[in-house]
């Protein structure tokens, strides 16, 4: 994103981060109170969307994340967590529809390949889901963090195919992750 009047300077941004790092409470504050003086950027109000998703207070979150995307529709990373956030919601067609310009992109777009990935796994095609997951994070130089969470979704893959019970619905398996992710 170019530089603009409307976007919060990167020399504000920085100083940000680490305080969101340190403490997403008072980063939550901090976003809230630069939104104020930049209501058009779109980073601002994907990070107010990803702290609130953190806090589990969702439709807050989803407001923010779709509020980035009317702001700046090409913002892949923020794209891609919008449609996370609505699958792990039980939303899947709702995601699949926010990740279509995402699989428009380039085959080795990592974005493009964990999008592809959760939505077979949305679908229950659990082998088709790992192979794309997996070609994403080999090919994720961008996002590690978004890697890891990746190899998360695979561990849990891996975990329900060997488990001798019945195997749970993706969108199930999603929603107990989400649920689990708030509970600690």
């Amino acid at each position: 994103m170019d530089a603009s009047p409307n976007l919060c300077p990167p020399e504000q941004l920085e100083p940000l981060i680490e305080a969101i790092a340190a403490d997403a409470v008072a980063g939550l504050t901090a976003v809230e109170t630069l939104l104020e003086d930049y209501p058009a950027d779109p980073q601002l109000s994907f990070l107010r969307g990803s702290l609130l998703a953190g806090q589990g207070r969702y439709d807050e979150a989803r407001r923010a994340m779709a509020g980035a995307l009317e702001l700046a529709p090409d913002y892949a990373i923020a794209r891609f967590q919008y449609g996370l956030l609505l699958l792990s919601s039980g939303e899947p067609e709702a995601a699949d529809t926010v990740w279509t310009p995402l699989r428009r992109g380039a085959p080795d777009d990592p974005l493009r390949l964990f999008a592809e990935g959760l939505g077979a796994l949305a679908r229950d095609e659990f082998v088709e889901a790992e192979r794309l997951l997996r070609q994403g994070i080999a090919l994720n130089q961008a996002w590690p963090a978004l890697s890891g969470d990746m190899e998360k979704v695979l561990d849990s893959i891996r975990a329900l195919r060997g488990d001798t019970e019945p195997v749970p619905s993706s969108v199930e398996w999603l929603l107990r992750a989400s649920t689990a992710r708030t509970e600690h």
